[in-house]
């Protein structure tokens, strides 16, 4: 696969998304996950508790000064609409993402937040970054409309998933457009996902001991996907 061809330095933190999720062309679409059974029941999210530990910081978006990037350029938008922080990619493959720049939080914390599926949703996937030093070094998880998910890391030139080698389907993820809550860690060299309670998968990797957290999207064909964030809470461990 060739190299994908990458954006020069904007406000907004941009890359082309390489070969994790698709490569660099419009190409075969990812396999579609065939769900049989009865359809999963949608969890009341607003019961949902975030971990224990301190809470260091805790957002509603009701407020569009609490800190998160806000940008709006032709590839794509962060922006506070209607209590919800927003994410649009207007083309794909394409990664965006909006980083906290308030408060000052230590490299060891969790962070939760609940993911509403939007517009071109099953054309990629969203989710946290952690330990972001700048965009070429930072973990990444991501979750689809699918019911699959990443545990990642972006080194230098290189995107590898830590989880797995590509995405692996989770039935804790509800599918479709149905909201998921995310809880993601990233505690010394332990990196841990779970979704809506349920654990996920857990990793460790030594590269970025600290950096900064932000919320992503990243669309790998079509005309690109909207995730809309809420009720974000970050924690001590």
């Amino acid at each position: 696969m060739g190299r994908c061809p990458q954006l020069g330095a904007t406000t907004l933190s941009l890359i082309w998304i390489a070969a994790l999720i698709g490569g660099c062309g419009p190409g075969p679409a990812p396999p579609t996950l065939t769900r049989v059974g009865e359809p999963p029941v949608t969890p009341d999210l607003s019961g949902i508790t975030v971990p224990s530990g301190q809470l260091l910081f805790q957002d509603d978006f009701s407020a569009a000064n609490s800190g998160w990037e806000v940008f709006a350029e032709p590839e794509a938008s962060a922006a506070y609409v209607d209590g919800e922080y927003v994410l649009r990619l207007n083309r794909a493959p394409l990664r965006a993402w909006g980083r906290l720049r308030g408060p000052t939080l230590p490299a060891d914390l969790t962070l939760s937040v609940t993911v509403y599926p939007g517009a071109g949703a099953a054309s990629g996937g969203y989710g946290v970054i952690c330990r972001f030093a700048d965009d070429q070094h930072y973990y990444f998880f991501l979750i689809t409309s699918a019911s699959q998910f990443i545990i990642g890391k972006r080194s230098g030139g290189t995107q590898t998933g830590l989880s797995s080698p590509k995405f692996r389907p989770s039935d804790a993820i509800l599918p479709g457009d149905t909201p998921n809550r995310l809880t993601t860690a990233c505690v010394g060299n332990r990196l841990s996902l779970s979704v809506n309670t349920v654990p996920v998968a857990e990793v460790t990797d030594n590269e970025f001991p600290n950096g900064a957290v932000g919320l992503v999207a990243a669309a790998t064909r079509g005309e690109g996907l909207e995730a809309r964030f809420d009720d974000v809470a970050i924690n001590a461990p």
